[in-house]
């Protein structure tokens, strides 16, 4: 019999609590120390920054200036800037894992085919769309406007490839 991951709790707290590795974290700073010789760290240079650490523009370029921006303004938040970077790297190391399922949901509710010409990371699925799919594998309907409020933190009414991603994270289901 096979043994299933179970989902709860300490899986969540678990993905919400992680740390980036103290290895890690020391190349950021120093990154990080390098760019802000001059002034603050601004979302308009975030792409030179990630390309120094290494971390591909089809990461960088999933990310908003909300994810990583002190709110209303164009500078860089270091505490969101270590966790958001840290998550990016921990998806880059699932990639495999979380585009296997992403792409099979966007199947499942036919955005696949709808639009064939956008990559997969960069689809986003309405709820409509995730009703859809939850019809193909028999879930219940009422939950799906839960789910996708707990996948965006209540932020909107679509789910990106990053708040898949996170939800996978939350489950349990990727490395870290």
């Amino acid at each position: 019999m096979r043994n299933k991951k179970s989902f709860d709790f300490d899986s969540i707290s678990k993905w919400d609590e992680a740390k980036m590795p103290a290895e890690i974290e020391d190349e950021v700073l120093s990154l990080y120390a390098r760019f802000t010789e001059e002034g603050e760290l601004k979302w308009s240079v975030m792409s030179k920054f990630y390309t120094e650490l290494q971390i591909g523009s089809e990461w960088y370029t999933l990310l908003e200036p909300k994810d990583l921006c002190l709110e209303g303004i164009d500078v860089i938040d270091f505490e969101k800037l270590l966790d958001v970077t840290y998550r990016v790297l921990v998806f880059m190391d699932n990639a495999a894992v979380i585009d296997k399922q992403w792409r099979l949901l966007l199947q499942y509710s036919g955005r696949l085919q709808q639009f064939p010409n956008v990559t997969l990371r960069k689809h986003v699925m309405s709820v409509k769309d995730v009703q859809k799919a939850a019809v193909q594998v028999d879930l219940d309907q009422h939950i799906i406007l839960p789910m996708v409020s707990w996948a965006t933190n209540g932020e909107r009414v679509f789910v990106s490839y990053l708040d898949f991603a996170k939800v996978l994270g939350k489950m349990g289901l990727l490395r870290y």
